[in-house]
């Protein structure tokens, strides 16, 4: 597919930009080429007739693309140490056997909990790239670090005021996904 190469070289810095809010600026090269994955990404489906401009869009894109990663490598590693730990040390996540025998935890109540969290966040994806970025980072969702109003204004070159207009109106638009009131497709 065909895309305008000056979107990415004009827009190179986002993905430093993100790096920094991510706080893996210090690992910038290791994550820098993840990020530039994103931005062709980006470039390659951006649709202009959407009234999107194409840093907000691109932000979004550069994010998942960089957390996808962070996802892949943490769950590598996760099954490293489930492969070199043995089962009755593990049981669920973080939860030993022995915790779930003396503490009483209800290990359908937790599954039904994981259940009603991919029902969340499969909701989260059916909206705007900005209301999910706005989601993602007011609650600290998908390994994001929380940030304040005014850091995701910063980020989505919005005012503050504006991004809690955002956060209103996505949430209002994520009840009415977990209502079922919107054609999920």
């Amino acid at each position: 597919m065909m895309y305008d190469e000056s979107l990415v070289i004009d827009n190179e810095n986002l993905i430093y930009h993100i790096l920094k809010k991510l706080h893996l600026y210090d690992q910038r090269e290791e994550y820098y080429d993840i990020g530039m994955i994103g931005l062709v990404k980006a470039a390659k489906t951006f649709d202009e007739t959407k009234g999107y401009k194409f840093n907000t869009y691109a932000v979004s894109i550069i994010f998942n693309e960089i957390l996808g990663y962070r996802r892949k490598e943490n769950s590598d590693k996760r099954k490293i140490i489930y492969n070199s730990i043995s089962l009755n040390t593990i049981v669920y996540e973080n939860i030993t056997l022995e915790e779930t025998i003396e503490n009483n935890v209800d290990i359908e109540q937790e599954l039904i909990k994981k259940e009603q969290i991919k029902e969340l966040y499969k909701a989260i994806s059916l909206l705007k790239a900005e209301d999910q970025i706005v989601l993602k980072y007011s609650y600290g969702l998908n390994n994001c670090h929380r940030l304040t109003q005014n850091e995701i204004a910063d980020l989505l070159n919005k005012s503050q005021a504006q991004v809690s207009r955002i956060r209103i109106r996505a949430i209002k638009q994520l009840k009415k996904h977990l209502k079922g009131e919107i054609n999920n497709g």
